[in-house]
């Protein structure tokens, strides 16, 4: 019986000493971006990928349902060495208005790539608004935020923050009343 105990916790623990971890940085992101019907908008993007291990990994990149159609993996296969951090660059290749949602899939293995391996994912989702070209400009460009906002919009809505805001102070004044 203390023979078949130990054996069983043998099982349980060693996966756990010989497990691989991964870690992702950059990973999540919603992007908004105009498309032309002229020429492809290209989305140049890279997550930073970590190796916490004690040992050499090797890394693999490929996108997932939805972002398949789309989606170019430059750095789509390397080894990390321990402590190691790569930022691993894909880019979206758009050419069509529309909604775009899935994944760019990271599978870390053992430098030998024998052995089970651990997979993380990095969502995104791409909305692809349609461009309004016109004659004098046909290859003017419109900078988005970090949100995927333009600046007027962020100004709009800092002006309905403020009236809000001011809103409530006058509640709580008129309240002390």
């Amino acid at each position: 019986m203390k023979t078949f105990a130990c054996i069983l916790l043998a099982l349980l623990v060693l996966p756990a000493v010989f497990s691989l971890r991964g870690a992702l940085g950059s990973a999540n992101a919603i992007i908004t971006v105009e498309v032309s019907p002229v020429k492809p908008t290209i989305v140049e993007r890279y997550m930073t990928v970590y190796n916490e291990n004690n040992e050499t990994i090797y890394v693999e990149l490929f996108p997932a349902e939805g972002l398949k159609n789309i989606t170019e993996i430059v750095d789509n296969n390397f080894t990390l060495l321990p402590g190691e951090a790569k930022n691993a660059s894909f880019r979206f290749v758009i050419t069509e208005p529309g909604e775009y949602r899935g994944s760019v899939r990271v599978k870390f293995a053992p430098a030998d790539r024998i052995g089970a391996g651990v997979g993380l994912d990095g969502k995104f989702r791409v909305f692809a608004i349609p461009k309004n070209e016109t004659a004098a400009e046909p290859d003017a460009e419109k900078e988005t935020g970090a949100a995927g906002t333009d600046g007027n919009a962020m100004f709009g809505a800092l002006i309905v923050l403020a009236i809000v805001i001011a809103g409530i102070g006058a509640y709580f004044v008129m309240r002390k009343r």
